[in-house]
């Protein structure tokens, strides 16, 4: 049987700086990937191209060896048994979800770490922010994050990022000029560039960051997937972990998974890293369990448990004139001046997303054209109303944050398998009163936002959507009555297992989770190497 010093399960952000780390300092890595490696980037884009629906997954195939959820067909994958349904998706894949994340890389607040101490909600870190941030400072540096030095959103800073901001879009100026001086519940409104990963690639202006960049000008975990094989790292694609063994002496001894062909493999390592995903890594732990066990790493009964995501209000209006959009990045700005503010004690703090790719206001490309063709218009002037309309099309996203509630979790079905048998997940999952206010109070908002702006044909979308950010399921803390995992995401119950993801977050916050899943693996990586050389 094959033995690696560090096997790790999942070849998405985390596992992937975590075996490129590893690799650098010539430790024997295997990184085990569910899913395929993707087809040429000409070949995805064709695919988005020719998808109607323009969905977040459109471009890359599902596999019923690896199948995950789509954001068209929630249901086709989760069992949904919850009051509300959880409408966040991921992909199965070598690059894992950064191939259709946008690159945000916001970091978490100081107060995000403190949330229990703070405002006697929800629950406080093992670590705190200054723990983490030489790593946030590393982990910008390793994705190539482009931000403005001058502004650190509350987030202290030690060094500056490895790239300039973005150039803001002529919609997020016009917003600055509508909006400057004005404040919402006494909070003055400040539109701000976004902190965004890249590759040293110019960004050619095709607007579609989510759910793929034509050009690789945005940052892909598959960039450290492929450094890590460089120094040495073995990747093995369509080989989905069904197993972790333990022995008797409470140290993980193996992973066993099957390849796409329903072969079975096993492979022996020293240290393991599950790198999954919120949803697949419990999904793994749970099926582990022998012997009467709850599961694999489960003595505090939390594994699965305290599922979040950062509930999301969408809302559209029109513009009342020409705000040049479909130009760059998707979204070049944010509004965080309502992250972190007193009312947190009741409600989510909230931060809004500008974006630049329109918002559909009109109904969608289709139904435009028809309506301006009935309307008798034909050639330049119905060219010119398309354009018009396209072109004040607005969209504001609000995220909000959500706390952690042990009965949100993770679960496996009984009466629903895979193409290789294994059980899909089951989700309980709810929205908390503290969460809805936010969204409530994001509405109110974007309502501000848009009456100060003059706009016409506002709508706010009724449904809470999710923002992809599925946080949660194998919490850390210092209590292993609590926790899963430690402050170095050391499974209390199993020395040799860690866990590198957003699972292990005890809270949301209101940031894109990936720049801290980036500091945290890391931060991991540097551990393991350290105990590895003795």
């Amino acid at each position: 049987m094959e033995r690696f010093d560090v096997v790790i399960v999942g070849a998405g952000v985390a596992g992937a700086l975590a075996a490129d780390f590893l690799a650098n300092k010539n430790h024997k890595v295997l990184i085990l990937e569910a899913g395929p490696e993707n087809q040429n980037r000409q070949q995805l884009m064709e695919r988005y191209y020719g998808d109607p629906s323009k969905g977040a997954d459109s471009p890359y195939p599902n596999h019923p060896e690896a199948p995950r959820p789509s954001t068209r067909a929630l249901d086709e994958y989760y069992v949904q048994k919850g009051k509300a349904t959880f409408r966040s998706a991921y992909e199965r894949r070598v690059g894992g979800t950064t191939w259709h994340w946008q690159g945000l890389t916001p970091r978490f607040m100081p107060t995000d770490f403190r949330m229990y101490s703070t405002y006697k909600v929800g629950m406080d870190w093992p670590i705190s922010y200054e723990d983490l941030e030489p790593w946030y400072l590393a982990a910008e540096h390793e994705l190539g994050v482009a931000g403005d030095n001058t502004i650190d959103f509350g987030s202290p800073r030690s060094g500056d990022y490895p790239y300039p901001s973005q150039t803001q879009s002529f919609l997020d100026l016009e917003m600055a000029k509508m909006l400057k001086g004005q404040k919402f519940r006494g909070v003055e409104v400040e539109i701000k560039p976004h902190r965004a990963a890249r590759n040293p690639n110019i960004c050619q202006g095709s607007g579609s960051c989510m759910p793929l960049c034509p050009t690789g000008a945005k940052y892909e975990a598959i960039v450290h997937v492929n450094k890590a094989r460089n120094q040495g790292a073995v990747v093995r694609a369509k080989s989905v972990a069904t197993r972790v063994a333990v022995n008797e002496n409470g140290l993980v001894s193996q992973i066993h998974y099957k390849t796409w062909d329903g072969l079975e493999h096993e492979v022996k390592g020293k240290y393991f890293i599950l790198a999954a995903h919120g949803i697949e890594i419990p999904k793994l732990l749970l099926m582990s369990a022998t012997d009467g066990q709850r599961s694999i790493a489960n003595s505090s009964d939390q594994v699965g448990r305290n599922l979040m995501d950062h509930p999301l209000q969408l809302s559209f209006a029109a513009a009342n004139k020409n705000m040049k959009l479909y130009h760059g990045p998707q979204s070049t700005s944010v509004i965080m001046s309502f992250r972190d503010r007193p009312s947190r004690k009741t409600e989510g703090g909230f931060r809004v997303e500008i974006f630049n790719s329109g918002g559909n206001v009109f109904s969608g490309p289709d139904r435009t054209i028809t309506a301006l063709i009935e309307a008798n218009l034909t050639g330049k002037e119905l060219q010119q109303a398309l354009q018009d309309r396209a072109n004040r099309e607005l969209l504001f996203i609000g995220e909000t944050e959500q706390l952690p509630d042990p009965e949100n979790r993770v679960t496996l079905s009984s009466t629903q398998r895979d193409g290789l048998g294994i059980p899909h997940p089951e989700l309980y999952y709810s929205h908390d009163a503290y969460s809805l206010k936010g969204v409530e109070t994001m509405k109110q908002f974007h309502q501000f936002v848009f009456e100060k702006m003059g706009a016409s044909h506002i709508f706010h979308v009724p449904v809470v959507w999710g923002s992809g950010h599925i946080m949660g399921t194998t919490r850390m803390g210092n209590n292993p009555k609590t926790s899963v995992v430690d402050a170095n995401l050391q499974c209390h119950d199993h020395k040799n297992l860690f866990i590198a993801s957003s699972a292990v977050f005890p809270t949301g916050a209101t940031a894109n989770p990936t720049l801290t899943i980036a500091a945290l693996s890391l931060r991991l990586a540097n551990h393991i190497s350290n105990q590895l050389a003795g």
